[in-house]
């Protein structure tokens, strides 16, 4: 196989470039190998491959383990601003982005079951960002919200996490916030400078 799997008979020049990128764009570049490739193996030793590819999976969360999950998109309250994008990062994107700052936490993504993520244009040059993550219990949800609070005191230069609810000020002007919210829920807000 070809790409950023190191596969290539390249004397390691494509390993090295794995290795020199980001933890997230590193992730989104090996998710194809590292857990597609395992389920269509084990597909096709089933004789289910054909079925599969008339009907893949909808969430990354399907790539994770054997476990069926029931994931549903949280609702997100209506904010200012008009709706440029909704999406979801599944939970790869949780993973991966647990992983950008302590890659021991990734394991915290296997309680994912939904998020939903707004960007909102307040004008042309203020842009927000609303990130709802649903867990599976009250104990991941808090280990979630936790490493968020790290996130945002890592983004904001911050010597100590700030508390869960405190709106901070990055270098570069954005407000950060993390809250638990109802249910199994951790909200992250990113407002664009005023």
């Amino acid at each position: 196989g070809r790409g950023f799997t190191g596969s290539m008979d390249d004397g390691g020049a494509s390993r090295d470039l794995l290795a020199s990128l980001p933890t997230f764009i590193r992730g989104l570049a090996t998710f194809p190998a590292l857990r597609g490739m395992p389920r269509a193996d084990r597909l096709m030793q089933q004789e289910e491959l054909l079925g599969a590819l008339h009907s893949p999976p909808t969430v990354t969360a399907a790539y994770f383990g054997d476990e069926e999950i029931d994931a549903a998109p949280p609702e997100i309250k209506e904010q200012p601003g008009e709706l440029v994008l909704e999406e979801s990062v599944g939970m790869l994107g949780l993973q991966l982005w647990l992983a950008t700052l302590d890659p021991e936490t990734a394991e915290l993504a296997t309680a994912w079951r939904g998020d939903r993520f707004h960007l909102r244009a307040r004008s042309e040059f203020q842009i927000d960002c609303y990130w709802t993550v649903r867990l599976k219990d009250a104990e991941s949800a808090k280990r979630v919200l936790e490493q968020a609070q790290a996130m945002i005191g890592y983004i904001a230069n911050l010597e100590e996490d700030p508390a869960a609810g405190e709106i901070i000020q990055t270098p570069d002007e954005r407000r950060l916030q993390v809250v638990q919210g109802e249910g199994h829920t951790v909200v992250f807000t990113s407002l664009g400078p005023e």
